[in-house]
């Protein structure tokens, strides 16, 4: 299960990719990547502010007030989609069962049995002793990176032509 540094370094990850990104930039995307975690402190964790039915329409409400606020519509788009990125890590990697249709459903969906050929293998070559969910949360930061770091390199390349 990833814990609220993780969830706090997917968030910099977003600003990290952007050109003249401010400290502001950072606190809100950090925010954004640890707000599903507020239903902790309910009695629904996991659940309220986990739910697509919450997130969806949260999601719409950010981009447009960040599109207000001055901000591309790429990096609204990415800033938005933080709050789902968390919830991908909490799938995808153990713990308790995230409830996605909450209130609608009260049943929770855990995928990490998805990553458990990659991470079984990783621990099979490993020369020292890992947890299965610490390389988890690596490979899923590791997808994030790799993805931003792509659309950085996407985006220079239409610079230049």
């Amino acid at each position: 299960m990833p814990d609220f540094f993780a969830h706090c370094v997917a968030g910099l990850v977003v600003p990290l990719s952007w050109r003249d990104a401010r400290l502001r930039d950072y606190v809100l995307a950090v925010v954004l990547s640890t707000l599903p975690d507020v239903d902790s402190l309910t009695p629904w964790h996991r659940a309220l502010t986990h739910s697509i039915l919450v997130l969806v329409p949260l999601s719409v409400l950010t981009f447009a007030a960040l599109r207000r606020l001055g901000y591309s519509r790429g990096d609204s788009t990415l800033l938005s989609a933080l709050p789902h990125i968390h919830v991908a890590m909490d799938l995808l990697t153990s713990g308790l069962p995230v409830r996605l249709l909450f209130p609608l459903l009260g049943c929770g969906v855990q995928l990490d049995w998805a990553l458990s050929v990659l991470v079984n293998y990783i621990l099979s070559i490993a020369p020292v002793a890992y947890y299965p969910a610490a390389v988890r949360v690596s490979l899923v930061l590791l997808a994030m990176v790799l993805a931003v770091t792509l659309r950085k390199a996407i985006i220079a390349s239409q610079r230049s032509l």
